[in-house]
């Protein structure tokens, strides 16, 4: 996942770079332009690719990854996934009605899998 992050940001920083390349160009080939404004043009235009590009790649560090462990089967699966205090922390932010109504559909579920292995 980090991997594919990493490439998405090289590819967004080099488009943008490329843009800044571009619109320079034009830019500078426009009559009437003095080489004053251009230049200063051009700083500018730099000055915010730079600040794109680190807002890119520190976006990057700044996303965590799950991490993974491996499963019995030798599949690796994301951690949170696997954490044991993950549902007495969801219970805890479900009022009364919430849980009775969780309680419902889990008991019709049990009843229709019930249901289901008597047909069998």
């Amino acid at each position: 996942m980090q991997e594919q992050r990493a490439f998405w940001a090289a590819v967004i920083t080099g488009l943008m770079w490329i843009a800044v390349i571009v619109v320079s160009a034009i830019f500078m080939a426009m009559e009437g332009v003095t080489p004053l404004g251009a230049a200063i043009f051009v700083i500018m235009l730099a000055g915010i690719a730079v600040g794109g590009t680190a807002a890119v790649w520190d976006s990057l560090k700044a996303a965590p990854s799950a991490p993974e462990v491996a499963t019995a089967g030798g599949q690796r699966r994301k951690a949170k996934r696997f954490d044991p205090e993950r549902l007495a922390r969801l219970m805890d932010t479900l009022d009364e009605d919430q849980i009775i109504e969780l309680e419902s559909l889990l008991l019709a579920q049990d009843e229709t899998r019930l249901d289901e292995q008597r047909g069998r």
